[in-house]
């Protein structure tokens, strides 16, 4: 498939709209969490599950003490660690939590997305100039 056929151009174009969705919706999600409430808890389990990990989080939440289930992203927690985690709080009840060192994936994310934004340009750019004159 050449790059400056119909299906090329299609997927160069493709290309660059899921790279910028995948951006502008990692930026939104990050910086949404930044604004929600935090607290200090206590990891009080850590299961393994295949390939994902996740952690039992104790921390006073607006009802009183809330415990949640948290899939980990960021650095390794053990039972009886502190913690940093974010809740949202909907119609008076948490109804999300997130561990705060969530944020390396977030950023991981962010430069990912943002090279294959580049990508997705560069692409398009050889997609769509005109033709080569010889």
């Amino acid at each position: 498939m050449k790059l400056r056929s119909s299906v090329g151009r299609s997927m160069a174009v493709l290309l660059l709209f899921v790279a910028t969705y995948a951006l502008v919706f990692t930026i939104r999600t990050a910086t949404d969490r930044e604004t929600w409430p935090s607290a200090e808890g206590t990891v009080t389990e850590r299961t393994a599950s295949g390939r994902s990990i996740s952690v039992v989080v104790s921390y006073p939440g607006p009802n009183g003490t809330e415990v949640a289930k948290i899939a980990e992203t960021g650095s390794a927690h053990h039972v009886g660690e502190r913690v940093k985690v974010r809740y949202e709080v909907t119609d008076g009840r948490v109804s999300d939590v997130a561990l705060d060192d969530a944020r390396q994936a977030h950023v991981v994310v962010i430069v990912l997305a943002s090279l294959a934004t580049l990508g997705g340009v560069v692409l398009n750019l050889a997609a769509w100039r005109g033709r080569d004159q010889d």
